[in-house]
């Protein structure tokens, strides 16, 4: 694991959240444990894992992601995949 990626992404409240191709997603509005949530206009709220971040300075997050990649990896609460995992 190199340095970079051994430093977990430091995400301000109210953040604009932007995908990798560039498209504005909406606003951090919650920080949990290893994910964010996602504010966004016209869609449900959803949640994150930091791990698809890419940069993070204050007022602005990029993602690893493109919008499009992102449906398949949206999660409804924080912890949404470890209880999954769990109960399995």
């Amino acid at each position: 694991m190199t340095e970079e990626h051994a430093i977990k992404p430091h995400i301000h409240l109210q953040s604009w959240v932007v995908s990798s191709d560039g498209q504005e997603l909406g606003r951090v509005s919650e920080l949990g444990g290893q994910s964010f949530k996602v504010s966004a206009p016209m869609v449900s709220d959803y949640w994150l894992k930091k791990d698809y971040v890419a940069e993070a300075k204050e007022g602005s997050v990029s993602l690893s992601l493109t919008k499009e990649e992102l449906l398949t990896v949206k999660q409804d609460s924080p912890d949404e995949r470890a209880n999954a995992s769990a109960q399995e």
